[in-house]
């Protein structure tokens, strides 16, 4: 049946490309319980596979909380004599404004429960027919409109309160920026704003005046690019939102491949709008050892509802570890980044529950914490709505009351299998919600171990090794899910340098230790190692050698090709890391560092094996080309 359907719409595309030529079909691409057919041009990435899953996960979970929460808001009416005695579950309205193929509005239809409407929208007309075509085939007809239109224009037209959504998603090609504020309006009260931005570069810090021009915050190249994209988007939707009374609650924020994923709810609170500003931050990072402070430009008073100004600056004019300068940017967003309790909920859901704390506390105290202070609970929405604690498990499975029913034709997948099964990228995802539940929350940006250490010129240590100090002392210290190498800790930057010098003279102190018995025999063997014929070729030598020689010569030839204003900046650039260097190693150690490894070292992901830091998914993986949209001529 649903072969033979394939076939007869293959044949019926078929015929319409032949009427605009250049554009044969390939086939058709399963994913979840989609199928989707896929001209030759019209714009799908089969590496964001991972990014519509987790979408998918994400709406099934908001889907539970989002009736939960409208349950108890319908028993505190009853309770108060307001509202229906028997009211009706409407379910959830999505916009996805950016459509293309409409894979993600398909899959949205036959994965995700209790849907009423799914808006698929999209400007260019070719797509349009597309997914037209693809929700026949798929039979989700009756819960998918399909439009049109210019995605602002149609966000702009939904915000009366009777059009609004409940889930917002916008994965434009390149930047989201022009989509944020038509976005926010059109949304309902708790609602979900799903973003994707696909120019990871500016957002990076590759071109600082780009990132200010296009998110409202200077970023600018550091050694934590990728958290710094986050928080830069982030701080671009807050600065949205609080146009219009509104303020975020991120669930989750990931740094995925090439482009940075959010997923934010949008709540209506004025209130908290006026103490918002606690929740970005200015940051100065050292220019010779990569250390970074945060200033946030103001501190919210105990009402939540009042802003007193920030004291500062943090530092002084000149790096206290090193004597550098500092380079100043933002502002960015400095609450967290995630929901631990939504995540939580959400492995738990996928049959993967966290083994950490739900709430660490810092033990120590830090200047990176959340500005605005936790909110009382007790009424129906909290004075300040981005501090929630979601419940989890059993709690959201509740059966709905008796007196309570949900609209008729509704979606209703069968999701009684394996979560496993459902998802292509189902490991990807369980590895990365759990990295980032294990993520300090209240700790700004990470640190790349591997560029502190290469400022004092050493081996990298092994994460054990590395964790251990942290936790001996009372710190707190977690990897970030970022990237590789990395790690996010509340001590203070001097303690951090404490134990990087202590490895230092570690290492030194071994590699001394066994080169000094055998120093005569070894420089005998590298000797005989590096011997040549009478030919001039090498007689005998280890790959690794040879691979060292080879880029040896390779760097000397490009120093050689350099031009005097190059070479200056590089003599420049290499006394300054000379320096810095020898200030850092020349510094007495004012605290106790243990090396004794510790038993909560190892993170849990770790332990258990999950993935990660997944490798490139395939060759030539990255953005693909814009699409081409048909040009049209006005009469």
């Amino acid at each position: 049946m649903l072969t033979s359907r394939i076939a007869r719409l293959l044949r019926h595309i078929s015929g319409q490309m032949a009427e605009s030529p250049a554009k044969p079909v390939i086939g058709h691409v399963e994913e979840g319980k989609a199928r989707t057919i896929l001209p030759e041009g019209v714009f799908y990435n089969r590496v964001q596979e991972f990014n519509r899953d987790i979408t998918v996960a994400m709406l099934q979970q908001y889907q539970l909380l989002h009736q939960s929460e409208w349950i108890a808001r319908k028993h505190r009416q009853m309770k108060r004599g307001a509202g229906d005695t028997c009211p009706t579950y409407d379910g959830l309205r999505i916009l996805e404004a950016l459509s293309a193929t409409g894979i993600r509005s398909v899959r949205f239809a036959l994965e995700v429960p209790k849907v009423s409407k799914i808006v698929a929208n999209d400007l260019d007309v070719r797509a349009v027919e597309l997914i037209r075509n693809n929700v026949e085939l798929n039979g989700v007809g009756k819960h998918v409109d399909v439009t049109c239109m210019d995605a602002v224009e149609l966000m702009h037209k939904c915000k009366t309160f009777t059009e609004r959504f409940n889930v917002v998603d916008i994965d434009p090609y390149g930047t989201a920026s022009p989509f944020l504020d038509s976005a926010v309006q059109c949304l309902h009260d708790g609602g979900l704003l799903c973003v994707t931005s696909t120019d990871a570069a500016v957002l990076c810090g590759s071109t600082p005046g780009t990132s200010m021009g296009k998110y409202g915050g200077l970023a600018i190249k550091n050694s934590a690019p990728h958290e710094t994209s986050l928080r830069v988007l982030l701080h671009a939707i807050q600065s949205a939102a609080s146009r219009f009374g509104c303020v975020i609650e991120p669930l989750l924020s990931l740094s995925v491949d090439f482009y940075v994923r959010v997923f934010v709810r949008i709540w209506a609170s004025p209130g908290s709008v006026k103490a918002i500003a606690a929740k970005h931050a200015i940051c100065f990072s050292c220019t010779g050892c990569t250390a970074y402070h945060v200033q946030p430009l103001g501190h919210a008073l105990p009402s939540n509802k009042r802003l007193a100004p920030a004291r500062g600056p943090p530092v002084g004019p000149l790096c206290a570890e090193c004597g550098s300068h500092f380079n100043v940017w933002g502002p960015i967003w400095c609450g967290p980044l995630h929901s631990r309790s939504f995540l939580s909920g959400l492995l738990t859901t996928l049959g993967c529950s966290p083994k950490v704390p739900t709430s660490p506390v810092a033990q120590n105290g830090d200047d990176c914490n959340t500005a605005l202070p936790q909110s009382d609970k007790t009424g129906p929405i909290p004075r300040d709505p981005s501090n929630n604690v979601y419940p989890s498990g059993a709690e959201l499975r509740l059966p709905m009351p008796g007196e309570f029913s949900f609209a008729p034709g509704l979606t209703d997948p069968d999701l009684s299998g394996k979560a496993s099964s459902r998802f292509g990228t189902f490991k990807r995802i369980v590895g990365m919600c759990t990295m980032a539940f294990e993520e300090l929350p209240d700790v700004i940006l990470y640190h790349r171990i591997d560029h502190l250490t290469a400022v004092l010129g050493m081996q990298v240590p092994a994460l054990l090794e590395l964790h251990s100090p942290f936790l001996n002392a009372g710190y707190r210290i977690s990897c970030s899910h970022t990237e590789a190498n990395t790690f996010k800790t509340d001590a203070p930057m001097s303690f951090i340098w404490d134990v990087l010098v202590t490895f230092h003279r570690k290492f030194q102190s071994s590699e001394k230790a066994y080169k000094s018995p055998t120093s005569s025999a070894t420089s005998d063997e590298s000797e005989s190692a590096e011997l040549k014929t009478e030919s001039g070729k090498e007689e005998s030598i280890q790959p690794k050698q040879a691979r060292k020689r080879t880029n040896r010569q390779h760097r000397r030839k490009r120093l050689e090709s350099l031009g005097p204003e190059q070479a200056a900046e590089l003599a420049s650039f290499r006394a300054h890391r000379d320096q810095v260097r020898a200030q850092l190693l020349s510094r007495s150690i004012n605290s106790i560092v243990d090396l004794t490894i510790h038993p909560d070292a190892n993170p849990p992901s770790r332990t258990d094996g999950l993935v990660r830091y997944q490798p490139n998914p395939e060759k030539f993986w990255g953005p693909k080309a814009r699409p081409k949209m048909p040009k049209t001529v006005s009469g």
